[in-house]
């Protein structure tokens, strides 16, 4: 009886072949879920900063005690975002500090740490008793 070369893989070798790449690509789509999901989280934060920047600059433009609010556009990009502003007392130079502050709910559903953002502006004089 003489052996004759193997030309084909058997059966056996098929099997493990394909759990080998099943593993490896369920692996890789864990991996893959995940980077996509981390890469939405920093868009979201980036837009949200943006965002924040754009209604701080306008908060400090306008008069104290002024409602600003997010646009269509920003709202409809970040679920539930909630934007607070507040302003600090002023001191003895004449600068408030502005906070604006936005949070919103990630894809998830998790309400995500807020972002926040601090600017001064310059009070209203107070009027002295000279210029009454």
């Amino acid at each position: 009886m003489t052996m004759h070369p193997r030309r084909a893989f058997t059966l056996v070798e098929m099997g493990v072949a394909c759990a080998l790449l099943g593993f490896v690509f369920a692996v890789l789509g864990q991996f893959v879920s995940r980077w996509d999901a981390a890469r939405r989280s920093v868009e979201e934060r980036a837009c949200a900063l943006r965002l924040v920047e754009n209604v701080l600059e306008r908060a400090t433009i306008a008069p104290a005690g002024t409602t600003l609010t997010l646009d269509a556009d920003a709202a409809a990009r970040l679920r539930s975002a909630e934007l607070k502003i507040s302003e600090g007392p002023a001191d003895d130079a004449g600068l408030m500090a502005v906070t604006a502050s936005l949070s919103w709910v990630n894809a998830e559903g998790q309400r995500v740490s807020p972002v926040a953002v601090t600017a001064w502006k310059r009070s209203a004089p107070k009027p002295t008793e000279d210029s009454r």
